[in-house]
């Protein structure tokens, strides 16, 4: 099924094919968390309200440009949506960030938050952001440039 919104409520496991071959399969937390594919990406991208909002896609860059910051969607499952990561990233690299959309859905009872924000900083930065990311065990997607 192309319903991912109904894979997600009762399906314990998923597999994604393309041109009837399965590209990835696993439990559904796991892929809808952590998709390896960018069809699997896409996929799952209404049923946990992935897509962007119009304003953005139209100012969206590929490229960093004069006068624009990084898009980043950071993805937190489990205990880590109850943590009050985003105030102790500020706190503790001095990046300041606005929060352009967030959104909490629950798969198997486990909370999973999504939040898309815009970091006011550097290249270096932006390394920095991921890494920490990454030790708090949240997914990091750097999307584009926005200004």
């Amino acid at each position: 099924t192309h319903e991912m919104s109904v894979v997600k409520e009762i399906c314990d496991r998923v597999a994604v094919l393309e041109h009837g071959k399965i590209i990835e399969a696993g439990n559904v937390l796991q892929v809808f968390t952590h998709p390896l594919q960018a069809v699997t990406r896409e996929l799952i991208s209404t049923a946990l309200r992935l897509d962007l909002p119009q304003s953005i896609k139209e100012n969206l860059q590929p490229q960093r440009a004069p006068n624009t910051f990084p898009l980043i969607r950071f993805t937190f499952v489990g205990k880590t949506t109850s943590k009050p990561f985003l105030s102790k990233l500020t706190e503790d690299l001095h990046v300041e960030f606005n929060i352009l959309q967030a959104n909490i859905e629950l798969i198997h009872e486990n909370p999973v938050g999504i939040m898309l924000v815009e970091a006011i900083t550097d290249e270096p930065g932006l390394i920095e952001i991921v890494k920490y990311a990454s030790l708090h065990d949240l997914n990091t997607e750097v999307l584009g440039y926005v200004g």
